[in-house]
């Protein structure tokens, strides 16, 4: 594990403790961590809650959007991801960011 804090990274080190995978403990604090997420579908764009929203279950998030057709719901979905404060800026955050 590395930790980084105020632009300093710490020297890799073993994890030696923690939460087994499985434990129901590891949803409550991964719904803590990730809750964000679940507000960045309509805090970035303003449209209707009811045509756009975000699913989870466990560690999986989905946005979902209805659209009038395929390159408005593209628009809205792009404006999710790319936003000032959207999914790519909350994962480069929270470092579970994958290069698109």
């Amino acid at each position: 594990m590395k930790l980084k804090f105020n632009g300093c990274t710490s020297d890799w080190f073993p994890v030696t403790n923690g939460i087994r995978q499985g434990n129901p403990l590891s949803i409550i604090l991964y719904i803590i961590y990730s809750s964000d997420l679940v507000d960045i579908a309509t805090s970035c764009t303003g449209r209707e809650v009811l045509r756009e929203m975000t699913l989870t279950f466990v560690d999986y998030t989905a946005f979902i959007v209805i659209a009038n057709d395929f390159n408005e719901t593209h628009t809205i979905l792009t404006d999710i991801l790319e936003y000032p404060e959207g999914n790519y800026e909350w994962s480069k955050a929270h470092d579970v960011f994958l290069d698109r």
